[in-house]
């Protein structure tokens, strides 16, 4: 059964260490973690399976709209429901902030996120050019900027 617990600071480093096991590069590690949750306008969620976490999501917030700082689920994980549960979560905690819509960045070749986002209402509005770095290599990858309109 999927959980979810607000995070505090005390969970940086089990935050530190899903971002470490999902994305191959532009992690996110404990000090910049650490660094976000000592902030009042930065919340977020912890999606536990169990005893175990799965994810995590951060976003920002402030004057009624927020940016969706990092969405994640392991990846043993994924394919299963468990990033549209925590998106949803997300919403609650944003709607509770008074937040109206979030904004955020995804990769271009991140078509499960798009595609998530989309389903959810989200729209393209931009495109940031070589945004992201790609694992062992010196190219970069574009990403897509996108308004998601909070709905519960």
């Amino acid at each position: 059964m999927l959980t979810f617990t607000a995070i505090n600071i005390s969970h940086a480093k089990i935050c530190a260490q899903l971002d470490s096991l999902c994305f191959d590069s532009e992690v996110f590690d404990l000090t910049m973690i650490q660094s976000l949750l000592s902030t009042p306008y930065v919340s977020g969620c912890l999606a536990m399976e169990g005893e175990d976490a799965i994810g995590y999501a951060l976003f920002s917030h402030s004057g009624g709209e927020g940016d969706l700082l990092t969405i994640s689920i392991l990846p043993n994980k994924r394919g299963q429901g468990y990033g549209k549960k925590l998106l949803m979560e997300v919403f609650k905690m944003a709607t509770a902030q008074k937040i109206e819509k979030l904004f955020l960045e995804v990769r271009v070749s991140n078509q499960a996120a798009i595609q998530l986002y989309q389903n959810q209402g989200g729209k393209t509005i931009g495109r940031r050019a070589n945004y992201y770095s790609i694992a062992n290599s010196t190219q970069k990858e574009d990403a897509l900027v996108m308004e998601l309109p909070i709905k519960i």
